[in-house]
């Protein structure tokens, strides 16, 4: 006979699991359409970005779009936004076409709207700060003249 901890017996779930008002189909739908929003539209570069207002730029609900995000994509929609933000820093950084911006400049064309927040999530997302990123990219040769030189 097989005897259950005392500890192990309580099996009740607590809360929903997995559970969604919203279908595989229609949440694959809105990520196709959540990413061609952000990749192809950059609608990160909007500083003022919400869920509300990518919600209403794909004409989907924000609790589509949130639920997507967060189960599809496995992150939720602030830090779906600096990523995205982040790594444009870091394509620019390299680009030669904006030598002529500071880092806290191309950070505010790549939709940050802090410096103090820039380079706390920059840091955080790469492991360094975008002046050693930055010097550490140049000297592994990954600096790549612009196409127009």
């Amino acid at each position: 006979m097989f005897i259950i901890p005392e500890q192990q017996r309580d099996l009740t779930i607590k809360g929903p699991v997995n559970s969604s008002k919203y279908s595989i189909n229609d949440r694959a739908s809105a990520k196709l359409a959540v990413l061609t929003a952000l990749e192809k539209d950059k609608l990160f570069l909007n500083s003022e970005l919400t869920l509300a207002l990518l919600a209403s730029f794909i004409n989907l609900s924000p609790a589509l779009v949130s639920e997507t995000i967060n189960k599809e994509l496995g992150k939720p929609f602030r830090t779906l936004i600096n990523d995205f933000r982040v790594n444009e820093v870091k394509h620019k950084l390299l680009d030669r076409n904006y030598n002529h911006l500071s880092i806290s400049g191309i950070a505010l064309e790549c939709g940050f709207n802090s410096e103090a927040s820039f380079y706390r999530i920059f840091k955080a997302a790469t492991g360094f700060s975008p002046k050693t990123y930055l010097n550490e990219a140049k000297s592994a040769t990954l600096y790549k003249p612009s196409k127009t030189s």
